[in-house]
C-alpha cells in the first residue's frame, strides 16, 4: 500500500500533509491526470522529448498512479521539507525526488492553467477579466468590491554581493521577493503582479505594472488598499484607504473610528494571503533554485486557493 493510500484512511492527516480535504483533492484530481496524461505523451520524466516509448509506470514505482504524485507534489507544496527528508517518507533517493519535483511543479502550474484557476498576469488578462463581469446596475456586490495589498515572501540570502544588495529587505530584515496581488469579495486572487526584489515599494511595484489604469471596472467599484499605495491612480472608482498621521498632528476619533472599519473591511485580502502561507513553500525560505521557480510557485499556490473557492461556490 502506498502513502497515498494509507493516508486516505486519515482524513485529518490527510489534509495536515497536503492542505486539501479529501473532496477538495478528489475534484482535483481528474484535472490533474488530464495534464500529467498529455503531458507524458510528448515528455519524458526527466523531462527530455519523448520519440518512441509511451510512458509507463514501473512495477516497483513509488508513485504509481496519478494520484500518488499529486499526493507527492502537494505534500512537498504544503511541508517544504528538504528533498532528503521527502525522500526518506517516500522511499526515494535525493535525485530521484528532486526529478520528480521539477517534473511535477510544471504539470500543476498547467492543471491550474487550463482550467483557469490562475489569476491574471498581465493589464491585459486583468482586463479581460474585468470586462466579462457584469456591469449593469442589478451586479452582485461581490463583483464591486476588489482589496489591493503586497505580499512578501523570503528567499535564500544570495551568493553574489550585488544581488544581495538588490534583494535585501530593510523592513523584513532579510532577503526576499514581493508581489502585489488584487482579490475580489468571493476571496479569489483575480491579479497577481509579477514577482520583484522585496526592498521595491508597494506602490513603485503598482506603477511598473501599470494594472490601475484604464481598466473597465464595473461601475460603483471600490477598492480597498493600505497606505502603502498612497499616490496610486485608479480608472474612475472609488477608493478607499486609511487616514495618515501627519507629522506633530495626531488622528481625530472619527478618522481612528473609519481606519478602524477600514481595516475590518480590508482583513479580506489578509485572510487570503494566510490561506495562501499555509502551503509552507510561499511561507519559509525557498531551496529551489531553477530560475523563475519562485514566481511559478506563488502562482501555483494562489491557482490551488482559487481552485478550492471554485470549488466551494459550485
Amino acid at each position: 500500500m502506498t502513502l497515498y493510500l494509507s493516508k486516505r484512511n486519515n482524513p485529518s492527516s490527510f489534509r495536515a500533509l497536503t492542505g486539501l480535504s479529501l473532496e477538495q483533492f478528489d475534484y482535483l484530481l481528474p484535472l490533474w491526470t488530464t495534464q500529467w496524461i498529455e503531458t507524458m505523451e510528448y515528455q519524458t520524466v526527466t523531462g527530455k522529448y519523448r520519440w518512441n516509448r509511451r510512458h509507463s509506470s514501473y512495477k516497483n514505482s513509488r508513485l504509481p498512479t496519478p494520484a500518488d504524485k499529486l499526493f507527492f507534489i502537494m505534500m512537498f507544496i504544503k511541508q517544504a521539507p528538504t528533498q532528503e527528508m521527502h525522500g526518506t517518507v517516500f522511499g526515494m533517493a535525493q535525485p530521484t525526488v528532486n526529478t520528480w519535483i521539477h517534473v511535477l511543479l510544471p504539470i500543476l502550474y498547467a492543471t491550474c492553467a487550463h482550467n483557469t484557476f490562475l489569476p491574471a498576469r498581465t493589464p491585459d488578462e486583468f482586463r479581460m477579466y474585468l470586462s466579462a463581469l457584469p456591469h449593469d446596475a442589478d451586479s452582485l456586490p461581490e463583483s464591486l468590491f476588489f482589496y489591493h495589498d503586497a505580499v512578501e515572501r523570503p528567499i535564500e540570502r544570495p551568493i553574489d554581493a550585488d544581488e544581495q544588495r538588490f534583494l535585501y529587505s530593510g523592513k523584513r530584515k532579510r532577503h526576499t521577493v514581493k508581489n502585489t496581488a488584487i482579490t475580489n469579495a468571493s476571496n479569489r486572487v483575480v491579479y497577481l503582479s509579477p514577482t520583484h526584489q522585496g526592498s521595491t515599494h508597494d506602490k513603485r511595484v503598482a506603477d511598473e505594472e501599470q494594472y490601475t489604469i484604464g481598466m473597465p471596472f464595473p461601475e460603483h467599484s471600490r477598492v480597498y488598499e493600505d497606505r502603502g499605495f498612497i499616490g496610486l491612480l485608479w480608472n474612475q472608482i472609488t477608493i478607499e484607504r486609511p487616514h495618515k498621521k501627519l507629522p506633530n498632528q495626531q488622528l481625530t476619533r472619527e478618522q481612528k473610528d473609519e481606519n478602524r472599519l477600514h481595516a475590518q473591511k480590508r482583513v479580506v485580502i489578509e485572510h487570503v494571503f494566510g490561506r495562501i502561507k499555509r502551503f509552507r513553500i510561499v511561507k519559509d525560505v525557498l531551496r529551489l533554485k531553477v530560475h523563475m521557480v519562485d514566481d511559478m510557485i506563488m502562482q501555483i499556490c494562489c491557482g490551488i486557493h482559487n481552485c478550492v473557492i471554485h470549488m466551494k461556490s459550485v
